[in-house]
């Protein structure tokens, strides 16, 4: 609901940051993201405020499905960096995509949360 994320983490409990390099048609996808979370760090708290928000879909490739792995590591990769909170859409379940047999356990293995101080 805003552009702008001091404005956004200020005012609400959570937001959502669109982490979705093939809409941005990011040459390199993991930098794009290492980029966004690096943007999220310099701003204090903002981390344990905001939520990743990953496509499962390149709307702009012909509605071509992320793979399920894909989605996977860039999760984790996300969590290696500190990440808190992650979501990922669409979910399309009579599809089975994402495979939740590959995402369970990366969402599972979401590592605690730090201490704040």
């Amino acid at each position: 609901y805003s552009q702008a994320l001091e404005n956004s983490i200020a005012r609400y409990d959570f937001t959502a940051v669109m982490a979705m390099p093939y809409m941005e048609r990011a040459a390199d996808p993991a930098a794009f993201c290492h980029d966004l979370v690096n943007a999220v760090n310099d701003r204090p708290g903002a981390m344990k405020k905001v939520v990743f928000e990953l496509q499962s879909v390149d709307w702009r490739d012909e509605n071509r499905p992320v793979s399920s792995r894909e989605l996977a590591d860039a999760i984790r990769s996300l969590y290696g960096m500190g990440v808190q909170h992650v979501g990922y859409y669409p979910d399309a379940l009579f599809s089975d995509h994402p495979d939740a047999g590959v995402m369970k356990p990366v969402l599972d293995g979401k590592p605690n949360a730090p201490e704040t101080r």
